[in-house]
């Protein structure tokens, strides 16, 4: 069976863009030092047959390559446990892991999460890929939450054919009406045959 297409998407995001609001100037100093560039790159397929598996995947790296950030002094950002949290919300196409799903967030290392899709019916389903930061501080206390990035993304789910719902079901309905003359016209024949046999006798 031919391959189907995916879709792509890059974006940088900064170390300003990661840091809570609620946090004070002394405290964000600290992270930035312990922040770096990020690039995010999300894969999507853009359609997926009924029935067969397919996967969205979301990795967000350092800018300039894994264990680039290894000279940072290990003491800078102590005060918070940082995690990566994603969510990938897509109604209509049945997926795995549901809810949210987090990993550590630490310096010159990526993470990464992929979501298993199995469509069970035609149609296009429109989603959405969260992404968060969650700051847990070490004394105690509620953790302080930082939207990286909410992704739209779209898929088309197609049957065999590469045909989407309308699509199919008018097939089926066509291929319904031609299958029922076929049948009416091989009963005229039978029946035509029949009288033919009948007048000659």
């Amino acid at each position: 069976m031919w391959p189907l297409p995916a879709q792509t998407r890059s974006l940088s995001i900064s170390p300003a863009e990661m840091l809570p609001e609620e946090l004070t100037s002394a405290v964000t100093g600290d992270l930035l030092a312990v922040a770096e560039p990020r690039l995010l790159h999300l894969e999507w397929p853009a359609a997926i047959r009924s029935g067969e598996l397919a996967s969205v995947r979301l990795r967000v790296s350092p800018a300039k390559g894994e264990g680039s950030s290894s000279q940072i002094s290990p003491t800078a950002g102590e005060a918070f446990s940082v995690l990566a949290e994603a969510r990938l919300e897509l109604p209509g196409i049945p997926h795995t892991p549901t809810g949210e799903v987090s990993q550590g967030f630490f310096p010159g290392r990526p993470v990464i999460f992929i979501w298993d899709l199995q469509p069970n019916r035609l149609g296009g389903a429109d989603g959405t890929v969260w992404l968060h930061l969650s700051f847990i501080p070490a004394a105690g206390g509620p953790a302080m939450r930082q939207v990286l990035t909410a992704q739209r993304i779209e898929i088309q789910v197609i049957d065999f054919f590469g045909l989407s719902g309308p699509w199919a079901r008018a097939l089926g309905s066509a291929g319904v009406v031609v299958g029922a003359m076929l049948a009416l016209d091989g009963v005229f024949i039978w029946l035509w045959s029949r009288l033919d046999r009948k007048s000659g006798v």
